[in-house]
């Protein structure tokens, strides 16, 4: 198979950023990832797509710890049909009436 060059013009510091990325993936070098990537571009169980990564804000990481000490408490319902669903409504109309 006879190899071909790709070139692609960007600015300088999107290469450095996705240098920086590429490493802290794994890869060896962003030339690397991108052969990775265009190698398995014809694979049709592949769905290409892009996920930001963001840290949680302060806010969100105490919501998720009291979310968690609630599952560790045993202080939530486990929904697991239709049926389920309609008796917490139900409680929460109870509640909110009585």
């Amino acid at each position: 198979m006879k190899d071909s060059k790709l070139q692609v013009t960007i600015e300088t510091k999107v290469k450095e950023r996705g240098e920086k990325a590429a490493q802290e993936m794994g890869f060896s070098s962003l030339q690397e990832l991108i052969r990775v990537f265009i190698a398995n571009l014809d694979r049709s169980d592949y769905q290409v797509g892009f996920t930001p990564i963001r840290q949680a804000t302060e806010e969100e990481e105490r919501g998720i710890a009291a979310s968690m000490d609630d599952i560790r408490k045993g202080r939530y319902k486990i929904l697991k049909s239709e049926e389920d669903i309609d008796k917490y409504f139900d409680e929460l109309r109870d509640s909110n009436n009585s």
